[in-house]
């Protein structure tokens, strides 16, 4: 089938953040949550090329070059992540209860679960979105002194069983709607 030359509208303000489990055979989600925002100046895409395997005869003449797949990974900073978004990705324990004496600590950062991912602006129904069915995805806290805590996001593009690291499409499926947040 041949590949059409279509370009859909493209409205990369407002972005928001759609995460949820990675489904059975590493199917992207149906279970999407909205964690909200993404700052807009946050927002980079990093690739890494893949490492090259050469076959050389005994004189040191290249026979034949073969390059391994790269990776891909996305980093961003999402706005005033909930404690709902947090347990997502740290391993949390609450101590008291309301008011001064509750604390949420912090045991560790590191998180084991695969997700698939979105970014897509939900206020501009059919512009481009961006959706990877298998992440790994690690949070690290950071401050702002204007926007207040925030968090940094990288979300590693894994390949899932299907091979289809990750697309772009319309955004018709995230509809704008109340945040983790309360947005």
């Amino acid at each position: 089938m041949a590949l059409k030359n279509t370009r859909s509208a493209t409205a990369w303000a407002d972005v928001n953040l759609y995460i949820g489990l990675t489904g059975a055979e590493d199917a992207l989600t149906t279970d999407w949550s909205n964690l909200g925002y993404i700052s807009e100046d946050g927002v980079t895409i990093e690739t890494e090329d893949g490492e090259e395997n050469e076959l050389k005869d005994v004189n040191g003449v290249l026979l034949d070059s073969m390059k391994k797949e790269g990776t891909l990974s996305i980093t961003f900073t999402l706005i005033n992540p909930s404690e709902e978004t947090r347990g997502k990705f740290w391993d949390l324990e609450e101590e008291g209860t309301e008011g001064a004496s509750r604390k949420v600590w912090v045991k560790s950062l590191i998180n084991s679960s695969y997700y698939s991912i979105a970014l897509a602006n939900p206020k501009a129904t059919g512009s481009e979105s961006f959706v990877a069915p298998k992440c790994s995805v690690s949070m690290k806290p950071t401050y702002d002194a204007t926007k207040g805590f925030m968090a940094e996001v990288t979300c590693k593009i894994l390949t899932p069983k299907t091979g289809k690291t990750f697309g772009f499409g319309l955004s018709d499926e995230f509809k704008e709607e109340e945040d983790v947040n309360g947005n």
